[in-house]
């Protein structure tokens, strides 16, 4: 049985700063390297995910944005295998939880009783199927301590390319959120929510 694709609620950047991440896609690219700059779909941008779940609805909900961001120095995403997830880590600030937790409260109060796990992750490593209840009570607690907000960089880079990518690599990135979107991977559509 195939398993379904996970639908995400997703923060889009700021002009400037999605700009910055699109030359570190080419950078990679162009050294021969993994990079999310490879994938030419119109969707692909730049973004950190918020709630990642297979048949996440389109929420009714106007955040209050922009909210600043601060990207921080690309690394690897835990996880096993040769190859790995090249991100910039994103800091888990109070008006980013704050958003990430409005976000949950909204499709909590679209779908009562709904369950939601906040990660595509976490539901695969029940491994029955099941998945955590998320309500407004728990959206800033257990489940939220498993997220790990970021923008990646590449999905498949080898461990040991990673000295060589870092060269092409920047600092940090100060960054602001401007803009809210949904991604449904069945339609291969993105619905704006807000900003751009």
């Amino acid at each position: 049985m195939e398993r379904e694709r996970a639908s995400s609620i997703e923060l889009v950047l700021d002009a400037a700063s999605e700009e910055a991440v699109r030359r570190e896609w080419a950078a990679l690219e162009a050294a021969g390297l993994s990079s999310m700059g490879a994938h030419r779909s119109p969707s692909n941008r730049p973004h950190v995910t918020l709630l990642a779940v297979p048949g996440l609805p389109v929420p009714r909900f106007q955040p209050a944005l922009p909210i600043a961001l601060r990207l921080g120095q690309p690394a690897l995403l835990p996880g096993d295998g040769e190859r790995r997830v090249l991100a910039r880590p994103v800091e888990r600030t109070a008006a980013l939880e704050a958003l990430r937790a409005a976000v949950v409260a909204a499709l909590a109060a679209q779908k009562p009783g709904a369950t939601w796990a906040t990660d595509a992750r976490e539901a695969a490593a029940a491994g029955d199927g099941s998945h955590p209840t998320l309500d407004r009570r728990d959206a800033c607690a257990d489940h939220a301590a498993a997220w790990l907000p970021h923008v990646t960089l590449a999905k498949r880079l080898r461990a040991s390319e990673l000295p060589r990518a870092l060269r092409l690599l920047g600092g940090p990135i100060e960054a602001a959120a401007v803009g809210l979107r949904h991604w449904d991977p069945e339609l291969a559509r993105t619905t704006a929510l807000a900003g751009p």
